[in-house]
């Protein structure tokens, strides 16, 4: 397949990086390779001629715990690259992998639309948004998806159009019902409703305002550590149970937000993961419920 890089694959996919460089973080261990795709094509290309088993995707590093111990195989993230953006017909929009989740709600204001202000407040792109059904204030991009573009997992890498009835939607959870084998989102199309800009822009201000008073902005965490149990929301569990403050090494509960885990020095993937496994115990003896993640931890331990 042709491209119009004017790098060969080697020169294309880095050696041996740091990757607490590209997560929030700030924590992590070494790539043996690393990725980041311009172009769909390019991405198949790549994927044709490098030759690994192991292949982990990362978007803007947020919702992601990556263990010290590093990656052995490929790590794609789709952050800059696959950053298109197409306004379709009818009340369409087609956003690429790589696009911001808060560069989509604030562009739909754009072409006069609404309905996804609320991706403004999550910290990560399109394609990390659609693989875990991501939501918030009351709504989750999926409610809006008419299409997704995916790339298999397995050679050839073939890129297949799906609908939603395709899959099975859940809370943080999408499902293929037929293809057991990870897919890998490259693009939505989205229908959204008709909305004047100003409304759009003061819902996203409403939305920015709230989330600045009830979470630890400018600090070093990866967004929500837990899901909400159903009937409840994880957070108010974990701050009834004293957690605040908790810490292993530098790895602290956020005193603002208690499903937020902090950076606040030094800490390493395994305090943090050892300070989940702490609120998780925690929280099942004492109340008997199972805090599931909403972080995907990945990579070898040291």
């Amino acid at each position: 397949m042709h491209t119009n890089s004017p790098l060969n694959i080697a020169q294309r996919v880095k050696q041996g990086v740091k990757l607490s460089d590209y997560t929030w973080w700030n924590v992590g261990g070494i790539a043996d390779y690393f990725y980041e795709p311009y172009s769909v094509e390019d991405l198949q290309e790549v994927l044709l001629s490098f030759n690994t088993n192991s292949i982990c995707w990362i978007g803007l590093g947020s919702n992601v715990l990556i263990r010290d111990g590093g990656y052995r195989g490929l790590v794609i993230r789709t952050f800059p690259g696959l950053q298109e953006i197409r306004y379709e017909k009818q009340s369409t929009v087609t956003f690429y992998a790589g696009v911001t989740c808060a560069k989509a709600s604030k562009w739909i204001s754009s072409v006069e639309l609404g309905g996804i202000e609320f991706l403004c407040g999550i910290p990560g792109t399109i394609g990390g948004a659609l693989a875990m059904n991501a939501g918030a204030q009351g709504s989750a991009i999926w409610d809006y998806v008419v299409e997704v573009s995916c790339m298999q997992s397995v050679p050839p890498f073939s890129i297949h159009r799906f609908t939603p009835d395709d899959f099975t939607i859940g809370y943080r959870s999408v499902l293929h019902k037929n293809i057991k084998a990870p897919l890998w989102f490259l693009s939505a199309t989205l229908l959204l409703p008709y909305q004047v800009p100003e409304k759009t822009m003061s819902i996203i201000k409403s939305h920015f305002q709230k989330r600045n008073t009830t979470q630890p902005i400018g600090t070093a965490n990866s967004g929500c550590v837990f899901k909400n149990p159903e009937g409840s929301y994880a957070g108010k569990i974990i701050d009834q149970l004293g957690l605040k403050n908790m810490r292993v090494g530098d790895a602290t509960v956020s005193n603002q937000h208690a499903n937020f885990i902090i950076n606040t020095g030094k800490a390493t993937a395994s305090d943090i993961e050892q300070l989940i496994l702490k609120i998780q115990d925690y929280v099942k003896d004492k109340t008997g419920v199972t805090l599931e993640l909403e972080i995907r931890i990945i990579g070898d331990s040291v």
